[in-house]
């Protein structure tokens, strides 16, 4: 039964397994393993190598792309989208680097979490680039590994946090993160903008982040996300984006709540 199924989920996707094993069993599923594709990832320096520049936060996309049927699991793909954007990468350069790194993800979750494995890189070449005020950016190389990485997905929140170890090294310089991410990146003014619903103090109600308020909200219905960087630029546009404040609820606890 458990090999027909999972023929079936490469057949039909798995929103169609899930209905499937709910009709056959009669018991809820674990839910079918899933990524957002856009998230904001925030990182705190485990381990640096040489005294290298570190970063807070960054942007990275994922896709899962293709199913492994006898072992249950898919591939998916990773990139880096904001670095890699701003210095233009985005194909395998001649020392055979791709912007693109992969690993493999179960078809279903264990306990609300999906523990990836097999990564390899996502490394790239740059050359030279002239910025548009004059000022140029000296060739650089950069990859981005994960050692760790696993991904919250429950039918209650399909995909949308994820926690891992990841070493970034730039020009041969590494620092090793620790990683917590949210998806889909959502941009904010302030901390109304974080909020999925009206603003509960009866102000302007919030752009929709897109965020599962099974994560965002806490029981009390207050929010558990921030903005961070908060303001609009001279254009009126937003500069902060939605973290969540995980010293209100932390990680694990979030896990407990909507497995």
């Amino acid at each position: 039964m458990k090999q027909t199924i999972l023929k079936l989920a490469v057949l039909m996707g798995g929103a169609a397994v899930a209905s499937l094993v709910a009709v056959s069993c009669g018991s809820q599923p674990p839910a079918s393993c899933q990524m957002l594709g856009h998230y904001r990832l925030v990182m705190t320096a485990k381990t640096n190598t040489g005294n290298c520049p570190t970063v807070d936060a960054e942007t990275m996309d994922f896709q899962v792309f293709s199913a492994v049927p006898d072992a249950g699991e898919f591939k998916f793909v990773y990139r880096p989208s904001g670095v890699f954007d701003v210095l233009g990468g985005g194909q395998t350069d001649d020392a055979g680097m791709s912007p693109d790194g992969f690993g493999i993800i179960p078809l279903e979750s264990n306990g609300g979490l999906c523990a990836t494995k097999d990564w390899t890189p996502s490394a790239q070449n740059f050359d030279p680039l002239t910025l548009e005020d004059g000022g140029v950016v000296p060739a650089t190389s950069i990859s981005y590994k994960w050692n760790s990485l696993e991904v919250l997905s429950t039918a209650r929140a399909l995909g949308t946090l994820l926690r891992g170890e990841l070493v970034k090294t730039v020009d041969g310089c590494s620092v090793t993160y620790s990683v917590t991410g949210i998806g889909p990146v959502a941009a904010c003014a302030d901390a109304v903008d974080c909020y999925p619903f009206k603003n509960p103090d009866g102000g302007r109600p919030a752009t929709k982040t897109g965020i599962s308020e099974n994560v965002s909200l806490l029981p009390d219905g207050t929010s558990n996300l921030v903005c961070t960087n908060a303001g609009v630029d001279t254009d009126g546009n937003p500069t902060g984006v939605c973290d969540v404040d995980f010293s209100k609820r932390s990680f694990d606890d979030i896990v407990k709540a909507v497995r």
